[in-house]
């Protein structure tokens, strides 16, 4: 049972996951002339075995949606009060599965030179040659989704008939053959491969990547250094082709229809059920999709010698990433629009398709300085400030696709991107009764102040709705009210928004998803002070007593959480929490 803002039930389900890694790498160095030659080869092969025992039982889900209001149905039902009613908004269960397995494998070599063109300048140029497979199964277990099949309603993607004929591997596949058959097509039928699921006239297993850099001498107190480099993101196990149907088959039930009384929690999922509703696809492939992701780095940068034994650097550093995966669009979503979701689905014969997508891009700039005091005098002391932005589509390829239909919606700040960071850190030998002898000396002599300070730009979020005003079985973020100013004059915890900045979506008969932008408004900033005072006490050369005194944000500063963002939330606008107070503590280690 899954009640929002209670603890819930166990669900039953769990995963025995087993992964094995073997890797294989050779390097070889030679030094002819002004030329280091280096030369590698590095291979990867991953293994992943897992094994699930289901929730046989069932999951109910309650969010209130019964118990609405049929006038103004945003945030006004109780999930408790469903779930005293019996009446879930969705519910699941699933076969369990005895096991199955992936494989990937990554095989890269690599060639490099470093030239010692003159005693200015130094080139490093190289090339790296990379294999790279998609994710398999040895026994052909895993399954996909090709929309093409069946005259254009599309089917579900097996490797062979092989895969599925008794003796079988699995308790689930006899279920899943009986309820889904007419919707298998196998892979010579429909021209992909029968090993990886896809067409691979599309997808390229090798690739060159080059990489080069300089470091140039100006005098014997500057440096500039310049390289770039591109690198390929090979895909995630999990992010491949799923242990699907037939062999994990699941029945899943949504209520579609918000007062329909007549499903519940006994009748959701009837006893007996032959698992012969609407199937989902789990994760799959796009059988067209092109090319793992790639990344490309580079960066310019000048380091100065500055008296007091000081140096100071600057840069400039780039990176675009372009077909990188993300998370999960689902192709079968309906457009918004009035009536029952399913018929209205590009693929009515099938429910929500999770599809692995190699179609997300990043670009980074930042313009990142330091300066340093290396040790001299009981003092040293590192200090560095960036000023960025990254923008992306998804930050950590687990993010749903908002619109499936404008891709270009999920396009914003990146979770991570912060416009300013500041930090200082330093440690000083405190200087007074450094020649003192006796008691005062062990007492009062020899400690040492440490302090690190943090100063940052606050994360980005976005405005959210919670209910589907496009009628499309999708979550919805907020509408934005033109010309108003999101950030108040005197923001407290209670209003930390401008709450009339942001509204719930119209709904019918508009029927369509909030025009938020992702990620357009900002976190408070943070700001920490952790400080630390210790001394060693020597008792002879291999016994050493070390006392710390430290105080983790000293200052005792608070940086507040994100606000309910959820404008149909009773507490929308409001900070709930706050990071850490201050924390003092007293320390002691004896080395021996």
């Amino acid at each position: 049972m899954n009640i929002p803002g209670f603890t819930g039930m166990p669900r039953g389900f769990v995963l025995n996951y087993i992964s094995k890694q073997v890797e294989l790498s050779a390097n070889y160095t030679v030094i002819r002339g002004r030329h280091t030659f280096r030369m590698g080869n590095q291979y990867r092969h991953y293994d992943a075995f897992g094994a699930t025992s289901g929730n046989g039982s069932g999951s109910f889900n309650f969010n209130g949606d019964y118990t609405s209001n049929p006038v103004s149905a945003g945030g006004s039902g109780s999930p408790l009060a469903d779930f005293y009613l019996g009446i879930p908004a969705s519910a699941d269960r699933q076969i369990p599965t005895p096991g199955f397995t992936r494989l990937i494998t990554n095989n890269g070599a690599y060639l490099n030179d470093d030239w010692k063109v003159s005693s200015k300048l130094t080139l490093i140029l190289g090339i790296r040659f990379e294999y790279n497979t998609p994710v398999y199964s040895p026994r052909d277990q895993l399954s996909g989704f090709d929309p093409n099949a069946r005259n254009g309603r599309g089917a579900i993607l097996l490797a062979n008939q092989a895969a599925i004929d008794p003796p079988f591997s699995d308790s689930a596949v006899p279920n899943g053959i009986a309820a889904y058959k007419s919707l298998f097509v196998f892979a010579k039928d429909t021209g992909v491969s029968e090993k990886y699921l896809r067409d691979m006239n599309f997808f390229r297993l090798t690739y060159w990547l080059p990489r080069v850099g300089l470091a140039y001498r100006l005098n014997n107190k500057t440096v500039v250094r310049s390289a770039y480099g591109m690198y390929t993101t090979p895909y995630d196990m999990n992010k491949g082709l799923s242990l699907g149907v037939p062999w994990s088959v699941s029945e899943r039930e949504n209520l579609n229809q918000r007062y329909d009384s007549v499903k519940t929690i006994q009748t959701l999922l009837p006893a007996g059920s032959a698992y012969a509703l609407i199937p989902g696809i789990g994760a799959t492939n796009l059988l067209e999709d092109k090319d793992l992701g790639y990344v490309q780095q580079w960066n310019i940068a000048v380091q100065r010698e500055l008296p007091g034994r000081f140096s100071f650097d600057v840069a400039y550093v780039g990176t675009k990433g372009t077909r990188l995966q993300r998370g999960y669009g689902n192709p079968n979503t309906p457009r918004p629009g009035p009536g029952p979701i399913q018929p209205r689905r590009p693929w009515p014969d099938f429910g929500n398709i999770g599809a692995n997508e190699n179609s997300a891009s990043s670009i980074y700039h930042a313009l990142q300085t330091r300066v340093e005091r290396r040790f001299h005098l009981g003092l040293s002391l590192l200090g560095s400030f960036t000023w960025a932005k990254s923008i992306d589509d998804d930050s950590s390829a687990t993010n749903i696709v908002y619109d499936q239909y404008n891709r270009r919606r999920d396009r914003g700040q990146s979770d991570f991107n912060l416009p300013r960071v500041f930090t200082l850190g330093l440690v000083y030998e405190l200087p007074w009764m450094r020649t003192a002898k006796g008691i005062q000396q062990t007492v009062l002599g020899g400690w040492t102040v440490g302090a690190i300070a943090t100063l940052q730009d606050g994360f980005p979020y976005t405005p959210l709705f919670n209910g589907d005003p496009a009628n499309a079985a999708t979550p919805s973020r907020a509408d934005v009210v033109a010309g108003c100013n999101p950030v108040p004059s005197n923001p407290t915890p209670q209003r930390w928004i401008n709450t009339n900045c942001f509204v719930a979506p119209p709904g019918a008969p508009d029927y369509r998803l909030g025009n938020a932008g992702r990620n357009i408004l900002r976190g408070d900033s943070f700001r920490n002070m952790d400080l630390s005072l210790y001394k060693g006490f020597s008792f002879s050369e291999r016994k050493i007593l070390q006392l710390r005194f430290e105080g983790f944000n000293a200052l005792n500063q608070h940086s507040f959480q994100f606000p309910n963002a959820t404008v149909n939330s009773s507490i929308y606008g409001t900070v709930t929490g706050s990071s850490p107070g201050r924390i003092l503590q007293v320390a002691a280690k004896f080395n021996f």
